[in-house]
């Protein structure tokens, strides 16, 4: 099983990926969904260092305040084509009525011939929190 000691910065062109097929689609459902617009600070996070990567909202990166912020992480596996990554965000206070404040999504990706692929085991919304969970 992965440790913290396995996590990692992604290469590029894996959170790339991350962002488009995980994160900027979850935040367009949310606003679909009646959830004010969603602007995330969001981090690549290793161990207990994180990285800004910028300001990103459901059509991409912006430059403009956030609202909450977005913690991506990574971590190695025993086959050095698979990664497994974990999406926590949290949003204070963003509909205070309902008690939603962001959410969490995992998976894993493998890489083939040098191109990644995305599989997500789903994602769970948090209501009336206002913590980091990491990998649990």
């Amino acid at each position: 099983m992965p440790t913290a000691a396995d996590e990692f910065e992604p290469p590029t062109e894996l959170l790339e990926l991350l962002l488009a097929s995980e994160v900027l689609p979850r935040l367009a459902s949310f606003e679909n969904d009646g959830c004010p617009k969603l602007l995330a600070r969001t981090y690549i996070a290793v161990r207990e260092s994180k990285m800004l990567i910028g300001v990103f909202g459901s059509c991409g990166k912006l430059d403009l305040p956030s609202n909450g912020e977005l913690r991506m992480r990574t971590r190695r596996t025993f086959d050095e084509n698979r990664i497994v990554w974990r999406i926590e965000s949290l949003f204070p206070n963003i509909m205070p009525s309902t008690g939603f404040v962001g959410f969490t999504s995992r998976g894993d990706a493998k890489r083939h011939d040098g191109q990644w692929t995305v599989r997500h085991d789903g994602w769970v919304g948090k209501y009336n929190a206002n913590a980091w969970y990491g990998w649990t």
